[in-house]
């Protein structure tokens, strides 16, 4: 979507309010949270979250790429001034007036509302284990034979990897994870200093030269390019062919082309939300919400100064 659209700018407004806070009640309790925090900024606690919810949905709404699952370090913050939107909810209906007929009328209409609530909240629940699989947007079991081919070329053989314009479904992380996963002993330092990562610059003379300076400063020896994303039929050769004329790299091995899955963004977005009738239509859901791409790996030594 384009970053300055209405869609794009109000995306986390609509995502917390649509997917975290789901039923309506929670939805009126956070508002009225934020509302009451609003005409409380003298207080240090209402500035200090107020502040915090304002500067996360700027930051993360000028970030091009948009998921749900961006804004889970947002809502527990906008959620927990619902707390206070409760208390002052409670408030003006305990106090409209002092007969204890009216008051206990408000307690009931709290009650049958908390209850009506109930139902969304089990619907809510009982399709969470489709929520936390979006923990891992690509099965483990299916990146792994990227990772395996990197590791069998350099971290094995005592060479630091640098993967050229990475992604969140691989990346030096994962690497340094699977490296350990082999039953190898941590070094001393940084555990996750093994490897490096970092986006493919603009092919120009001063970005290559200050790409090959970063590399060899940090003592890296190899460089991995990758060919596919999830983003689309994306590969790193604009940046390796000049570098690779000019001798500075020098081709080791490619991968076979093999085939990743991942979850299409609308079956993402239902199974963060919830919106299943009921476990068929999860099932059949999840069965065409599972994408396959192709990825080819290329790793080129690093030739010494």
């Amino acid at each position: 979507m384009t970053l300055w659209s209405v869609e794009s700018l109000t995306y986390y407004l609509r995502s917390v309010s649509q997917v975290y806070a789901k039923t309506p009640l929670v939805l009126v309790l956070m508002l009225s949270g934020v509302g009451y925090s609003v005409c409380r900024t003298r207080d240090h606690r209402y500035r200090a979250l107020l502040s915090y919810l304002l500067v996360s949905f700027v930051m993360v709404t000028l970030v091009p790429q948009k998921s749900h699952r961006f804004a889970y370090t947002i809502a527990p913050a906008a959620l927990l001034l619902g707390g206070a939107g409760a208390v002052w909810v409670v408030e003006r209906l305990f106090g409209v007036s002092r007969s204890p007929g009216l008051r206990y009328g408000a307690a009931v209409l709290l009650i049958l509302l908390v209850c009506l609530e109930a139902g969304g909240i089990v619907h809510r629940f009982s399709f969470l284990s489709a929520a936390q699989d979006m923990i891992y947007t690509c099965p483990p079991a299916n990146i792994r034979p990227a990772y395996r081919f990197v590791l069998e070329h350099t971290l094995d053989r005592n060479v630091k990897p640098y993967i050229l314009n990475y992604w969140h479904r691989f990346d030096h992380y994962g690497l340094v994870w699977e490296y350990y996963s082999g039953s190898r002993m941590p070094t001393e330092g940084d555990l996750y200093q093994l490897a490096a990562a970092g986006l493919a610059p603009e092919p120009t003379v001063e970005n290559l030269n200050g790409l090959m300076l970063e590399l060899r400063e940090q003592g890296v020896g190899a460089l991995v390019s990758i060919d596919g994303s999830p983003a689309g039929n994306y590969t790193g050769w604009q940046v390796v062919e000049p570098l690779w004329a000019r001798g500075d790299l020098e081709w080791v091995a490619s991968s076979e082309p093999f085939a990743v899955v991942a979850w299409s963004d609308a079956y993402e977005e239902h199974a963060l939300a919830g919106d299943f009738r009921d476990q068929q239509d999860l099932d059949a859901e999840r069965r065409e919400g599972l994408e396959e791409f192709s990825v080819q790996l290329h790793l080129y030594a690093i030739v010494p100064r």
